[in-house]
């Protein structure tokens, strides 16, 4: 069976205008698709990680493309209403492509290549003179497999260090590779199971007698996991392995024997670094009053046309329990939820009130979010459906307007005349209140 040439048109966080198209390999038509990332060679060396947007057969004309090197996703992490949207942004602002993928995607996502010296191998030293500082480079090199830029500089004593590697290159001593920087790190911890055999009394009974006799640590680890285990109400839960070793001095050789006995195994486990919290359940439903509930029977009729509305009152007028309510609703029908607030109005109070009512379903997106955890905040709102790792309403500044919603019901831009909405360095330099105008063009928005 003859296997088909495909091609894929990426785009590439940069400042440059258009997409660049670029050969797939055979190896992977399976696994490609618009919306991961891949790892490609841009220009002479560096190296990048850009984003599909179309896999096709058009053969380009003029050039020979390049093969993409690497595939870095299993599935997408960005889906055709986000590259409409991008695509509105750069058109409507007059912004590269480029330019509008670094304001959307957390930097974590945006992968580009590390410059690294290695000492060549056909370097024989004692034929090249070197100077002082092309020396100390050279006895660097030859105590370690390879240095950045920036520690050649350190070690050179030197700022503008390019023309000694220039030097270095040019006399044959170093070599100069890329090496892609994953910025995201998965958070992981160790977890301590009971092997299934010891769910049985007599097998656990024998466990015990054993250890009794010469294992007193062992037995003290053993009677700790049960322990563990009944407040996690099952026999063989699995349960954290710092919280079993935390009350029991010494135990992390008694813990190792046990898992080489084959009584515990042990291993890690990728864990959020976001906090969930439950619905409060004894909370009491919103009652509206008169005012509040005639402007909201009027957003429903809006709403229902999916389009957009003005709603005009005063602090303290009680515009936050007629967005509750309208969140409900929105939820309730298994939709996802976007509510911008200017970024000094997103403070704990009000993420806080919204746990009460929504619980785990609320997350947060703002700029004091590490690259990690705003990773994470978009795989959970990447999530189609609801679940233990999913989120369904989103609180967020300016820059959430760019989170990969698959199923966004419900729009809400509170104090939508804020100056901070608006983004002015770098580009692209734009509003969101306009673009969620964009947003909820068939979806339902009021502010």
């Amino acid at each position: 069976m003859e296997r088909k040439t495909y091609f894929v048109d990426i785009i590439l966080p940069l400042p440059v205008p258009g997409v660049f198209t670029y050969r797939v390999p055979f190896e992977f038509n399976d696994w490609i698709s618009p919306g991961v990332r891949v790892v490609v060679q841009f220009g002479r060396r560096k190296i990048y990680a850009g984003l599909v947007k179309e896999l096709h057969e058009r053969i380009p004309e003029n050039y020979t493309p390049k093969y993409i090197l690497a595939i870095l996703d299993s599935e997408p992490v960005v889906y055709e209403k986000q590259f409409a949207l991008w695509k509105w942004i750069s058109d409507y602002y007059l912004a590269p492509l480029g330019a509008v993928m670094n304001a959307a995607l957390p930097t974590a996502f945006k992968l580009s290549s590390e410059s690294r010296l290695l000492l060549n191998p056909d370097f024989v030293p004692g034929e090249i003179t070197l100077n002082e500082k092309e020396a100390a480079i050279l006895v660097s090199l030859q105590n370690n497999d390879a240095i950045s830029l920036s520690q050649a500089a350190e070690i050179s004593d030197q700022k503008k260090v390019f023309p000694i590697i220039k030097g270095l290159i040019e006399k044959g001593v170093v070599l100069m590779e890329e090496e892609l920087q994953d910025k995201y790190k998965a958070k992981k911890q160790s977890f301590v199971q009971l092997e299934e055999v010891y769910l049985e009394e007599e097998n656990m009974r024998g466990l015990f007698e054993e250890l009794e006799k010469k294992a007193f640590k062992q037995l003290e680890i053993l009677m700790g996991y049960m322990h563990l285990a009944q407040i996690a109400g099952k026999s063989n839960a699995v349960i954290r392995k710092k919280a079993l070793l935390a009350k029991i001095e010494n135990g992390a050789a008694a813990l190792k024997s046990l898992e080489k006995k084959g009584v515990f195994k042990v291993f890690e486990q990728q864990v959020s670094r976001l906090i969930s919290l439950a619905k409060s359940k004894e909370v009491e439903d919103i009652v509206l009053s008169p005012a509040q509930n005639n402007a909201f029977i009027e957003i429903q009729d809006v709403l229902k046309e999916k389009t957009t509305c003005l709603l005009h009152g005063i602090t303290g007028s009680g515009k936050t329990e007629i967005y509750i309510k309208a969140m409900a609703q929105a939820v309730a029908q298994g939709k996802q939820v976007l509510y911008l607030l200017p970024e000094i109005a997103l403070t704990s109070q009000i993420v806080n009130r919204l746990r009460v009512y929504f619980g785990e379903k609320v997350g947060v997106y703002h700029s004091r979010y590490n690259i990690h955890e705003r990773v994470e905040i978009w795989n959970r709102v990447l999530k189609e459906k609801e679940g233990e790792m999913s989120y369904q309403i989103i609180l967020t500044a300016r820059s959430g307007i760019f989170l990969p919603f698959k199923n966004l019901g419900l729009i809400i831009v509170d104090e939508e005349h804020d100056s901070s909405y608006k983004q002015f360095d770098p580009a692209p330099r734009y509003h969101a209140r306009d673009i969620d105008f964009f947003n909820g063009k068939d979806k339902g928005s009021f502010g």
